[in-house]
């Protein structure tokens, strides 16, 4: 959602996710969702106070659907609705739908993977260190939900900015990324990669060769995409590398997420040295066995 206003009256973008759970087990139905959840580049917002200017607000509401009377089919319309005062301070709002509801649900969710610590990284770890020359693996995993979706996710674009301080490996034939494709429906699994040619600076940007899904047969239910590199920090100080989004857009749906923070420890070269060192004696006894 957006304030839209003049020159004088800035726009701000107000991420929300909404979201329904039906009534079951004699439980009331429950909506839940969450308010400046995500900063407009697509990054997880986990800030919750009025200090930043951009705080985050979850809710969770209780709803009886007797209330809407005789229910036609089961469904219910939903929206967004909304009226302007006399006032000529106030401006339109604008909408735009990441996800059409009832069409696609897909989600997006990122880790990394230190290959020498053997270690995950995620945005809820408690050790988030690396060192500098470790092997890492830059996971970005996309699903696609079979019970709630009912058209496939088609065309998927991919837009990936990189954390810094990572070089990333190309293998013998040039490519950056493998894309590991699943069908959990009928067990089918292909494998694509993702040329060095795509990257720029830090961005890496390609078009997925398959559809998510589970109407066309050729579909598949989940994507992994894999990026290689080594942790680098040649400095005499540990590095702490932010987050950096990813997002993922097809025609009937848009998915973000991003990269976990972590700290990149730099490499420490020790030098022992003796200082006006006394002699020191060493008696060796060497023992024979015959």
């Amino acid at each position: 959602m957006v304030d839209a206003g003049t020159d004088d009256n800035p726009i701000y973008w107000h991420h929300v996710t909404f979201t329904w759970k039906h009534a079951q087990d004699d439980k009331s139905a429950q909506i839940k969702y969450a308010f400046n959840d995500k900063y407009l580049d697509g990054t997880i917002n986990n800030d919750s106070s009025t200090l930043s200017g951009y705080p985050r607000v979850d809710q969770t509401v209780d709803v009886d659907p007797s209330v809407f009377g005789s229910i036609k089919d089961n469904k219910l319309y939903w929206g967004f609705t909304g009226a302007n005062g006399s006032s000529k301070g106030v401006y339109s709002k604008l909408v735009v739908f990441e996800s059409i509801p009832a069409l696609v649900h897909a989600d997006a969710k990122t880790n990394i993977t230190d290959n020498t610590l053997d270690k995950v990284i995620t945005d809820d770890s408690t050790d988030k260190s690396i060192a500098h020359g470790d092997k890492l693996t830059i996971n970005y995993d996309i699903n696609y939900d079979t019970e709630n979706s009912r058209v496939d996710w088609n065309n998927i674009a991919a837009e990936i900015d990189l954390p810094s301080n990572i070089n990333y490996d190309s293998d013998s034939n040039g490519n950056i990324a493998a894309i590991n494709y699943k069908n959990s429906l009928n067990g089918n699994t292909k494998t694509e990669y993702i040329s060095g040619t795509n990257l720029t600076s830090q961005t890496l940007k390609f078009k997925l060769a398959e559809n998510l899904g589970k109407v066309s047969n050729t579909a598949y239910t989940s994507a992994n995409i894999s990026i290689n590199g080594t942790a680098e920090n040649t400095t005499d100080h540990d590095i702490d590398v932010p987050e950096e989004p990813a997002k993922f857009s097809g025609e009937n749906q848009i998915s973000t997420t991003s990269t976990p923070e972590f700290t990149v420890a730099y490499q420490k070269n020790w030098l022992l040295t003796f200082k006006n060192p006394a002699p020191i004696n060493i008696s060796i006894t060497m023992l024979t066995k015959i």
